[in-house]
């Protein structure tokens, strides 16, 4: 195996450690450290201080690799410094992990993170970035840990803690299970618990969520509004569809002085390296239209999630409140759920049902879609910081699902030849802002906005499309079983009775 090569930033006490494990690790070959000036050209077990902070930028243009190599005691402030500085000269940070540790397949790490030796981290923990793990550590199930934290020798953090950016977990020392660390705080060696401010909410414990957004339309709209008005949210981004650039979006993310994105492949190198620098710890996604792989999902600490106005995993795809009424559904669901490699398949984190009534059309759906996809995305996001997010796998709703196609020009012809109730359904499935239902009469296209059932309509055979009656209150017209009225066309035509629309 050809060894990639690697600096090392740091020449102390803290780098020899990380020179151990990453020569254990395998992967890389350590090139040279980086320290003080008064350590130039100086070996650390066996390895040369190759130059300064100050040589970063003309090592970058031979050297790919770097990793942060200094510990942390009073603050994170230069371990911080440092990755950014990394970050700006375009080095990638390796994630290095022990032979001797064990980290669990369904645990997340980040870039620059060390896992040292005879650590131990489980199931659903996540690690951020720039952090040190070190040796004989546990980090306990669904346990968080910030970017830039360092968690020393012996110490335990246990089940659903938080622990804020920037953090200093002394030796030995113990957290309880579901508590939450404020950002920048020390915890004394061998202190336990109660070496810290225990914090009843998130918010109080970290104050910033970095988020990436990607959006389309009012709803994206409406939810952008509630992360700018939240403090403890840091919109990093606001990306938008590449062929219908939504404008209002662009206005507020200049508004606050957020970098505003187009770009027609979300998961090119280009877009992944740029998203990379934004280090956010969670990406969203209102209405937007390009599918999320593998290395974009696996990139935030927290992972992406979706807001999709469907009952998943029924109703799957695009188009989902049309199909919704030209299906006669009662309800239909918007779910708040994790961005996976399938289509809208990934686990719920929340999901409400909301009820359609006759009276209800594709305009009130979407009013009260508009209204509460953002409410349940803010809290998805909210229970998402508070390590609250208890997400379930689709299946436990149903084994298999329902996709919907995405609608096309040519898909409002409405036919004639089925029962009024479904040409009730399917004129307020796509009435408007939709496109509206459409049939031809002589030649000449009409547009279909509205039709009613008439009670107590017999059941008959007859010409479905047949104009029957004509009155101030509408059009009577012929369907397979019986007949509807049309309240509200559009057509320059005459229509009397007996035209047939076809």
């Amino acid at each position: 195996m050809i060894k990639q090569g690697l600096i090392l930033i740091g020449a102390g006490g803290h780098a020899r450690s990380c020179i151990d494990v990453i020569e254990q690790h395998g992967e890389y070959e350590i090139l040279g450290l980086i320290g003080l000036p008064e350590e130039l050209n100086s070996l650390n077990l066996g390895y040369k201080v190759i130059g300064t902070d100050h040589d970063l930028a003309e090592i970058s243009k031979q050297v790919a690799c770097a990793l942060v190599g200094i510990g942390q005691i009073k603050t994170s402030e230069a371990r911080v410094k440092i990755y950014n500085q990394l970050k700006v000269y375009g080095f990638k940070l390796p994630i290095i992990v022990s032979p001797r540790a064990y980290v669990s397949k369904h645990a997340k790490l980040s870039e620059g993170s060390i896992i040292m030796h005879d650590a131990l981290v489980n199931a659903g923990a996540q690690i951020g970035v720039n952090c040190i793990i070190n040796s004989k550590t546990l980090i306990e199930h669904d346990a968080i840990i910030g970017n830039h934290c360092h968690i020393s020798t012996g110490s335990i953090v246990n089940g659903g803690t938080v622990i804020g950016d920037g953090c200093f977990i002394g030796s030995n020392s113990m957290i309880s299970n579901n508590i939450s660390v404020a950002e920048g705080n020390i915890v004394a060696g061998g202190g336990g618990s109660s070496s810290y401010n225990k914090y009843d909410t998130f918010e109080q414990a970290r104050k910033h969520l970095r988020v990436g957004y990607f959006g389309d339309g009012p709803w994206a709209h409406n939810a952008l509004d509630g992360l700018f008005a939240d403090p403890s949210t840091e919109v990093m981004f606001v990306c938008v569809r590449s062929d219908t650039p939504d404008q209002i979006l662009k206005a507020k993310a200049h508004q606050h002085a957020v970098d505003f994105l187009i770009h027609p492949d979300i998961n090119s190198d280009e877009f992944f390296e740029r998203i990379e620098g934004y280090n956010c710890n969670l990406l969203v996604s209102m209405s937007f239209n390009q599918i999320f792989r593998k290395r974009l999902i696996e990139l935030p600490v927290e992972g992406i999630i979706n807001c999709h106005a469907g009952s998943l995993p029924f109703y799957r795809g695009r188009n989902i409140l049309n199909w919704a009424l030209i299906n006669d559904e009662k309800e239909f669901g918007i779910t708040v759920h994790y961005v996976d490699q399938g289509v809208d398949t990934g686990d719920i984190i929340i999901q409400e049902q909301f009820s359609i009534s006759d009276e209800d059309n594709y305009a009130t759906l979407l009013e009260k879609a508009h209204e509460n996809c953002p409410r349940l995305l803010l809290e998805a996001i909210k229970l998402i910081q508070c390590s609250q997010a208890r997400p379930f796998p689709q299946r436990e709703i149903s084994s298999n699902g329902t996709y919907c196609s995405t609608r096309i020009p040519g898909d409002e012809k409405l036919d004639w030849n089925q029962s009024s109730r479904n040409v009730f359904n399917f004129v307020r499935a796509i009435c408007k802002p939709g496109p509206q239902a459409r049939c031809m009469l002589n030649g000449n296209e009409v547009l279909i906005n509205k039709v009613e059932i008439v009670d107590g309509a017999p059941a008959y055979k007859g010409i479905p499309g047949a104009v029957l009656e004509k009155t101030a209150a509408g059009l009577l017209v012929k369907t397979l079983d019986s007949y509807v009225r049309i309240t509200e066309l559009s057509s320059s035509l005459k229509i009397n009775v007996g035209c047939r629309f076809t």
